[in-house]
């Protein structure tokens, strides 16, 4: 009985919180269908959660090795990439490398863009990778089936939207 009637109050207060003191939900982004024939700028941040022996030849190489990789994916869709030179830009693609210290490599990336703000984070965490570019790649490959295929706001209260 006074469980219920503790219940009972907690309810009662919390329909005494004003309107202007609840949290909104976001709406629902719109849908984006695949992106086709585009140039499209990106900007590429790497991050380390250790130091790697020549960590600017190694973000450098990281660097031309992703638009490589999107530019090879993005070939038969017509898609180009490149890095902006004072141009807006279309995606952010971060990636965060990590090393337990025996050269065992695992990571993610977050994906953000195309006038939506964040779209996904991809992550390589399960099973490590011994080279850092593989792991860049797979990454890399990830992202780019959401441009290929497009996407769609994943909260379950958009479904179907």
């Amino acid at each position: 009985m006074k469980r219920l009637a503790l219940f009972l109050t907690l309810v009662a207060i919390a329909g005494c919180v004003p309107p202007s003191r609840r949290v909104a939900v976001a709406p629902c982004s719109e849908t984006i269908a695949p992106i086709r024939n585009q140039a499209i700028l990106v900007v590429i941040n790497i991050t380390y959660s250790y130091t790697p022996e020549d960590e600017s030849g190694a973000r450098s190489s990281h660097k031309d090795d992703i638009l490589e990789e999107l530019n090879n994916l993005g070939q038969p869709d017509g898609n180009t990439f490149a890095e902006p030179n004072g141009q807006g830009t279309n995606f952010t693609f971060t990636y965060t490398i990590n090393n337990d210290g025996q050269d065992h490599f695992t990571g993610g990336l977050h994906f953000a863009g195309w006038g939506q703000g964040f779209i996904h984070d991809f992550g390589r965490y399960q099973y490590s990778y011994s080279a850092t570019e593989q792991l860049v790649k797979d990454l890399t490959d990830d992202a780019y089936g959401f441009i290929h295929d497009g996407w769609h706001d994943s909260r379950p209260s958009c479904a179907g939207r």
